[in-house]
């Protein structure tokens, strides 16, 4: 059985196999929520603290994970108001960099202290 971390390297990889649109940030924000739900939400919990922290903050947030990711590529007021339907042709590809760069920083780290 593979880990998370390896899990969402292959998506990341191969995301047709994985029933996963590549060009799709929502798509792919919700295939990872789904993962998340099947443990019980207890992969990616303390992923949005993570997040924040890493783009400064101090790890208090009212941003869910999804939220993070779009403040640090669009700024905070941005990240409030813009669905993902209206991204550029380029942000949906800078958003899917930045999730599974993240991802598999977060998982690495998770991974480490539970290993």
């Amino acid at each position: 059985m593979v880990s998370a971390r390896e899990h969402f390297q292959q998506v990341r990889a191969r995301p047709g196999m994985h029933g996963v649109p590549n060009r799709r940030p929502d798509i792919v924000i919700a295939y990872v929520l789904g993962y998340d739900a099947a443990t019980e939400y207890r992969l990616l919990d303390g992923f949005a603290a993570w997040l924040n922290r890493r783009r400064g903050g101090d790890g208090r947030t009212n941003f869910t994970w999804d939220g993070e990711l779009m403040a640090a590529i669009f700024g905070v007021d941005r990240a409030r108001r813009v669905p993902y339907s209206t991204l550029s042709e380029e942000d949906p590809e800078r958003l899917l960099e930045t999730l599974y760069e993240s991802l598999d920083a977060f998982l690495s780290e998770v991974e480490g202290v539970e290993g």
